[in-house]
């Protein structure tokens, strides 16, 4: 059985990565009227990508520094956990 199976630190680590890395696709929050790809470009706003680039790194942040990990009681996550990170990503 899997280490993230058998309730360890990083099924807390895996429960929160999923929902943030598959809510990317989405962009502006609720009440920001959408600019169709085709008109504005998949990188017309730079802040929607520097958010995304802030998250990603605070994420990583949280994931892999060792006082992180023990303040959240957190561990790395390995090769198969981000597979199901990613692949719950792309059902979102």
């Amino acid at each position: 059985m899997p280490a993230w199976a058998e309730g360890d630190d990083r099924t807390g680590v895996l429960s929160l990565q999923g929902p943030q890395f598959g809510a990317l696709p989405e962009g502006p929050s609720p009440g920001v009227e959408p600019i169709p790809t085709s008109r504005g470009g998949l990188f017309s706003n730079p802040w929607i990508w520097r958010g995304v680039g802030m998250m990603t790194a605070l994420q990583l942040l949280l994931t892999y520094t060792p006082a992180m990990n023990r303040l959240f009681h957190t561990a790395p996550i390995d090769g198969p956990g981000w597979g199901l990170i990613l692949a719950a990503a792309v059902t979102v």
